[in-house]
């Protein structure tokens, strides 16, 4: 996996930050990877988008097999990893009018 893609919130109120997707743990490429890798935010520099209160819709499509299936047909993977694996994934972000 060449290009990290991460997108990530901070809450106006706490000031608490929260990844909402990052593409070495969601999504089904991530499981091509390593089980155990290391994953580090150190080092990256985040884009501000905006001052004011978003809004994040997050739409995805879950595999269409079932754990067993895909355990049976590509090998084993954690409960936990395959939990994250999707097909595809659409996200909007929009100014939170009522905020």
């Amino acid at each position: 996996m060449s290009n990290i893609n991460i997108l990530k919130s901070i809450c106006v109120s706490c000031g608490r930050e929260n990844v909402v997707f990052d593409n070495r743990i969601h999504g089904y490429d991530a499981n091509c990877e390593s089980e155990t890798k290391d994953i580090s935010y150190n080092g990256f520099s985040f884009a501000k988008v905006s001052d004011e209160a978003l809004r994040i819709v997050v739409k995805y499509e879950n595999n269409s097999e079932s754990y067993e299936e895909y355990v049976e047909s590509n090998g084993y993977v954690s409960r936990e990893k395959f939990s994250n694996m999707f097909g595809w994934i659409y996200m909007v972000i929009t100014k939170n009018q009522g905020h």
